[in-house]
């Protein structure tokens, strides 16, 4: 994916991959960095902002993570992961 970017490639499912291996990796800076990316280029995107808000997370960033969380109801409202996590976290949807 990393040569796809240096090739010039600026598309949103190669940084939101990048996200997800980075984010599984537990090298949660670098996934959030390319998740920002992702959703800079398609800001309606429900996972991107779910996972984004789950990096947050683990990042210890509740308010972001609350943030980014309700901002992937807004594009799926009633998306299922995001509701779950904000009830885990104590937060209202």
């Amino acid at each position: 994916y990393e040569k796809l970017i240096e090739l010039g490639e600026e598309r949103p499912v190669i940084y939101s991959e990048l996200g997800n291996i980075y984010y599984e990796s537990e090298n949660f800076n670098k996934a959030m960095e390319n998740l920002e990316k992702s959703l800079a280029i398609d800001e309606k995107n429900a996972d991107m902002w779910f996972l984004l808000g789950n990096t947050y997370g683990e990042l210890g960033d509740k308010e972001k993570a609350v943030a980014d969380l309700r901002e992937s109801l807004k594009h799926h409202p009633g998306f299922g992961p995001s509701v779950s996590m904000l009830q885990q976290i104590g937060e209202t949807p």
